[in-house]
């Protein structure tokens, strides 16, 4: 189920950070990476937080399409993430384990998405939704899948794109 939805980056511009560049598809500092572990984390987990645990994500050129991708990040701690381009071709969690198109990677659009202004394709009401992978041919394109099940490049600014967060758990 895609719960939201929400632009990648507010804008295409590059970013001085600490002196180094930061390209628009740069997870790390991501307008949705901040808006998952903030806005989304205290609204969606307002009864109990205690069970989700802070988890180092790997945001390397290896968790994208390609190996050598330049717009790769440095790793994060995140309460929420999303997962990667390489997250969803892995056959272990479920998925088909290639790049065509795929039922396993189709997602339905939530009302709540819906009435967001998410894009969905009737009569399925099926969705994309971003990953935290950064596409590797320019800054401005973060990799998503299809409301077919198949990966795109799209603008970090699409606001029609939805969430599909994971979490690790804590189970005491």
């Amino acid at each position: 189920l895609l719960l939201d939805n929400h632009n990648y980056c507010k804008n295409y511009d590059n970013r001085t950070i600490d002196g180094k560049t930061v390209y628009a598809n740069n997870y790390e500092h991501s307008d949705i990476r901040a808006w998952l572990n903030d806005d989304f984390y205290n609204a969606a987990f307002v009864l109990n937080k205690s069970y989700i645990q802070e988890t180092t994500v790997d945001n390397s050129a290896a968790t994208t399409n390609n190996a050598t991708n330049q717009y790769a990040c440095r790793d994060t701690v995140d309460k929420i993430s999303l997962p990667s381009y390489q997250d969803y071709i892995n056959a272990d969690y479920g998925f088909l384990g290639k790049n065509d198109f795929s039922d396993t990677r189709v997602a339905i659009v939530s009302d709540y998405a819906r009435a967001n202004g998410a894009f969905c394709k009737a009569p399925t009401y099926a969705g994309n939704y971003w990953t935290r992978s950064a596409g590797y041919s320019s800054s401005q394109y973060g990799i998503t899948f299809t409301n077919r099940g198949n990966f795109a490049f799209t603008n970090v600014v699409a606001e029609a794109n939805c969430v599909r967060p994971c979490i690790n758990i804590k189970i005491s």
